[in-house]
């Protein structure tokens, strides 16, 4: 992290100019980022721990929900920073890459609680494709794109397989076989049996690219077949149907002429 550095106080005003904000708004987005200059200045670091002392002093002025409601500007600023080379990283984007968050808001609603380590713990979402079959997997869905394949059910179902696998890391040096096994017991739903069946298919056929002396397992298709059957086919509305629906709507007082 970077020390503050803006003998001239300009970088703020310089900001507001370049997003060209609304002139009604900037008064007020003003005031936050001084606040937020005014203590970046009073720390060796834009950190986390600046961060932190910033939202202390802030609550003293404004009510929590309302703080959050305001902390996007912040966010743009310290992009802005970071893109003019004042500060090397935006904290709050190191901290959601490092609890793999895409949104900020959560991180700065953990900032703020009155134990933000343990909040920001609790946001700690699983590396996409991070457990043990991760490469394997990432490999595939590269390999079936780059074919010409859009591949994104597939690439779904492989991603809630790895989140299963990297919760529960004592499967890490089972076979495939055993991990498909305890991952079509997690749900008791056809559709889920249906979906193991399908992830089943995939990675074995993978396997057996990679090692063609472990053939492709032949997988019970019936789970398939009872969700397709089982499948809400789509109500067609007849000429008569419609014209029942609008009778019933024009039956109903116009709220036009209301106050």
């Amino acid at each position: 992290m970077s020390a503050w550095h803006d003998p001239d106080c300009t970088v703020v005003d310089a900001f507001l100019e370049k997003s060209q904000f609304r002139p009604g708004s900037r008064p007020t987005y003003r005031w936050f980022l001084r606040s937020f200059e005014n203590v970046a200045r009073r720390h060796p670091a834009v950190d986390r721990q600046m961060l932190d002392v910033w939202l202390k002093e802030m609550e003293k002025c404004w009510r929590m929900p309302t703080l959050l409601n305001q902390v996007c500007i912040v966010d743009r600023f310290l992009d802005h920073l970071v893109e003019i080379g004042l500060i090397a990283d935006n904290p709050v984007a190191v901290l959601r890459h490092r609890y793999n968050v895409k949104q900020s808001k959560p991180i700065w609603r953990a900032l703020s609680s009155p134990n933000p380590d343990e909040a920001l713990a609790a946001l700690r979402r699983p590396a996409p494709f991070g457990s043990a079959l991760g490469d394997f997997m990432r490999e595939h869905v590269a390999l079936m794109r780059s074919r010409g394949y859009q591949y994104e059910t597939q690439a779904h179902w492989l991603l809630r397989f790895d989140r299963f696998l990297q919760a529960n890391p004592e499967l890490a040096q089972a076979s495939l076989e055993t991990m498909l096994a305890r991952w079509a017991t997690a749900k008791p739903t056809r559709n889920h049996a249906a979906e193991c069946q399908k992830l089943g298919r995939i990675l074995t056929k993978a396997r057996y690219r990679l090692d063609p002396s472990i053939p492709p397992k032949r997988f019970n298709a019936r789970p398939e077949r009872e969700v397709a059957r089982e499948h809400r086919r789509p109500h067609i509305f007849s000429p008569a149907d419609i014209r029942r629906l609008l009778d019933v709507a024009r039956s109903y007082p116009s709220l036009s002429g209301t106050d």
